[in-house]
């Protein structure tokens, strides 16, 4: 009796998780606030000293780091609220080191079937890039001993936002010869979609424009970024 509650837990639990990402993305679009709710603004003024510190460190703008994390909370304003929570827990709870192992070895393209393809905590940081992160900068993780450990450092507020802002280091260092035409907004603004969209954002804009012509960001990041600069003075 005591495994047949316990497989039915494990089984509804992943079930949660797995629907999570199609809910979140089909659904919340129509009922988030647009471009950032006073909830979010909130949490990022509680997280104020934290984004500063890792902004200086990496040298990244530092709105651009608070409207990339902003914009994640802003997203579990409604239906958001209960999947977030429910992938946090999975990723706590349940998800072993071996599923990690697995997923992150998988061929499985689909992110709504592969663990290691789905989000972690404030700013909801994929765990597989979390991971190409430590392995690209082990000397940023020296307490990072398993994949384990990177959750738990992703599912706290200081763990997520210094990997978002190695996040945001990555796109300045890819984007830093194409923005040179942009004003300050949009290159801001280029960072803040590749945040969002990841190593897509960037090969979409190379397939199209053969690297001849600045990249377009999404007009939501130029609205959250104003509105971050405007309410939270976080502009360098």
């Amino acid at each position: 009796m005591k495994k047949t509650v316990k497989y039915l837990f494990l089984f509804s639990s992943l079930t949660g998780f797995l629907i999570s990402s199609p809910i979140r993305n089909g659904v919340t679009d129509y009922f988030k606030v647009r471009p950032i709710s006073e909830k979010a603004l909130s949490i990022l003024q509680e997280n104020e000293s934290v984004i500063s510190k890792y902004a200086a460190k990496y040298d990244i703008p530092k709105e651009v780091l608070a409207a990339s994390i902003g914009s994640e909370i802003n997203r579990r304003i409604y239906i958001n609220k209960a999947t977030d929570f429910l992938q946090d827990i999975f990723f706590k709870f349940i998800c072993s080191e071996s599923l990690l192992n697995q997923s992150l070895n998988s061929e499985i393209s689909s992110r709504y079937l592969n663990v290691a393809k789905q989000d972690i905590g404030l700013g909801n940081i994929r765990f597989e890039t979390a991971w190409e992160l430590f392995n690209k900068y082990p000397e940023e993780f020296l307490h990072i001993q398993s994949k384990k450990d990177m959750v738990d450092y992703l599912l706290s507020n200081r763990g997520n936002i210094h990997v978002a802002s190695l996040v945001i280091k990555e796109a300045q260092l890819l984007f830093a010869d194409y923005c040179t035409e942009l004003d300050h907004l949009n290159k801001n603004a280029v960072l803040y979609s590749y945040y969002k969209e990841g190593k897509a954002y960037f090969n979409r804009y190379k397939e199209y424009s053969h690297l001849k012509r600045p990249p377009i960001p999404h007009i939501e990041g130029i609205e959250i970024l104003e509105k971050i600069n405007e309410t939270l003075y976080l502009a360098n």
